[in-house]
């Protein structure tokens, strides 16, 4: 299974694929031959779950905190989730970490790396899925420790989600926006050229 990802946008997990639009058999409604077109990634939609990681606080501030989700794998496994968001902060102690904020800091998956290889090891196991799609929302406030204060810049923990992402996922499992982007200027400029990948890459 491959995944492709964008820091602030997308990482979407693809798993083997293949398919095609159009009648099956050998002929159409007429009977010619039908002209089939390859599904790409663009051609699937996904049900999806917002603060992923989620758990409802002991006391909470806000009705808007009241619900709990289940740990990324089972929503996979069991509730058909495709699609995935979390929210990563750069914490000077212990780097990147999974919560919504400091007042609803409940999670099923605390660290990045967790939340990562959470979802590796369910597509290590069924990896015949559809894709899996990541929307990682990068945080950024100025935080403090001990004497110091430390300002985090939405740059440097950019970088750090991304050498997080190439430790733990493997390579040949992963699209970037980068390989989308192919030989040109922009992703969009790659996208309306040369298409979405296929699924069956």
């Amino acid at each position: 299974m491959r995944v492709l990802y964008g820091i602030l946008a997308v990482m979407l997990m693809a798993a083997p694929l293949s398919g095609c639009f159009g009648i099956g058999g050998s002929g159409g409604l007429f009977g010619e031959e039908d002209e089939k077109e390859p599904l790409r990634l663009n051609h699937i939609q996904m049900e999806g779950t917002h603060n992923s990681y989620h758990i409802e606080p002991l006391v909470s501030p806000t009705r808007e905190y009241v619900y709990t989700h289940e740990p990324l794998n089972v929503q996979a496994a069991e509730l058909g989730v495709r699609q995935f968001e979390i929210d990563v902060w750069w914490d000077v102690r212990e780097g990147l970490r999974v919560y919504h904020n400091q007042y609803d800091s409940g999670t099923t998956c605390p660290t990045f790396e967790n939340c990562l290889s959470t979802l590796l090891a369910w597509s290590e196991a069924n990896d015949q899925h559809h894709p899996l799609m990541i929307w990682i929302e990068p945080k950024d406030w100025p935080e403090q420790a001990a004497d110091i204060t430390t300002t985090v810049e939405l740059s440097g923990i950019l970088q750090d989600i991304e050498d997080e992402i190439a430790e733990f996922w493997p390579r040949n499992r992963t699209i970037t926006p980068d390989d989308v982007r192919g030989e040109w200027s922009s992703l969009n400029e790659g996208v309306l050229n040369d298409g979405w990948p296929l699924l069956e890459e």
